[in-house]
């Protein structure tokens, strides 16, 4: 209804109608916006901006609408304004692309896993740096591929030092002291392995039931470690949640001799 009176130049008509449709649903866009092009379409620009940054409240990530709110701005006179939204708008554009170019590399990352792990380690870096300084939680994943990369060419130190600066990140996280004791039991620290391997369990004390290879890694990194006891408790955990697993039943013969 409120395109039609618009179009046939009702613009009172289509205003009601509008805001009737804007009433419906708080989030409802469309109806603001076409409310934003109509005053345009008039050069109502006080009642353009009024729109546009209810619009821009909702959903503040739209680059097109910060340069439109730049725009009006500039036409009513408020330079200073103006610029601020133009500015804004650039932000948004840079982040835009930094996260594209980051979630590409990843892709390509996760295409080369395996079977490259050097090519795979280059485009998980490039993911990151792309990010700069505005790494977070969610981009945990890209620090855990990058340890596995880093593992599977031997460089468990390496990985270790791509942990630890995730776990700056989230502190709170027991998968990243999980990865940090796998890479020290790969290198053969079993000690340090192993305090990792607890940090994890203090954060997340059901991680070790999530799945038989954990709970065996638990294991084998405690038997190396000298804690016989409880190496003998995470073997028979592995066991009962994979009965018949040959690594589990392995390692429980030792930690038993």
């Amino acid at each position: 209804m409120g395109d039609i009176f618009r179009a046939t130049q009702q613009y009172d008509k289509a205003r009601i109608a509008y805001e009737s449709a804007a009433k419906s649903a708080d989030l409802y866009l469309a109806p603001l916006q076409r409310l934003a092009e109509m005053y345009a379409e008039i050069g109502d620009v006080p009642q353009q901006v009024r729109y546009l940054e209810k619009l821009d409240s909702i959903s503040p990530l739209n680059v097109n609408r910060k340069v439109s709110l730049g725009e009006a701005h500039l036409a009513n006179g408020d330079v200073e304004k103006a610029e601020a939204f133009f500015e804004k708008a650039v932000v948004q554009m840079n982040r835009e692309a930094a996260d594209g170019l980051s979630a590409l590399s990843s892709r390509i990352a996760g295409i080369y896993g395996e079977r490259d792990p050097e090519k795979a380690e280059k485009f998980l870096r490039n993911s990151l740096e792309a990010k700069g300084k505005r790494l977070g939680r969610e981009d945990l994943a890209l620090f855990n591929q990058l340890g596995i990369s880093l593992r599977r060419q031997g460089r468990w130190q390496d990985a270790i030092t791509e942990y630890k600066r995730a776990i700056k990140i989230a502190p709170d996280d027991p998968t990243l002291y999980y990865n940090v004791g796998m890479a020290f039991a790969e290198g053969a620290d079993f000690i340090q392995a192993k305090a990792n391997l607890v940090k994890a369990l203090d954060l997340d004390p059901e991680m070790v039931k999530s799945s038989a290879s954990i709970a065996c890694n638990f294991g084998a990194v405690f038997l190396q470690s000298g804690d016989r006891d409880r190496s003998v408790q995470f073997f028979q955990l592995a066991l009962a949640l994979k009965p018949g697993m040959q690594l589990a039943l392995q390692g429980l013969e030792r930690a038993k001799k």
